[in-house]
């Protein structure tokens, strides 16, 4: 999806902001990388369960404040 809308929109793009793009391309990797580790690392001590049911009450909670709102 990120080529296809970089690849659509490259006559927008300046020299200002295609390193404003770099940067944001590259802290998004780093956290994204960050937090696979943190989970898997989770998953093999404990196991899928405590993730399946955190994933259930944070899916939960979000449920609640979008009907509440």
């Amino acid at each position: 999806a990120f080529v296809l809308d970089f690849w659509s929109s490259r006559g927008d793009l300046q020299g200002d902001r295609i390193g404003l793009l770099a940067l944001g391309f590259a802290v998004s990797f780093v956290v994204g990388y960050a937090v696979v580790k943190v989970m898997l690392e989770v998953v093999s001590r404990r196991g899928f369960a405590p993730f399946g049911w955190w994933r259930i009450l944070v899916g939960g909670a979000g449920l609640a404040l979008l009907g509440a709102g």
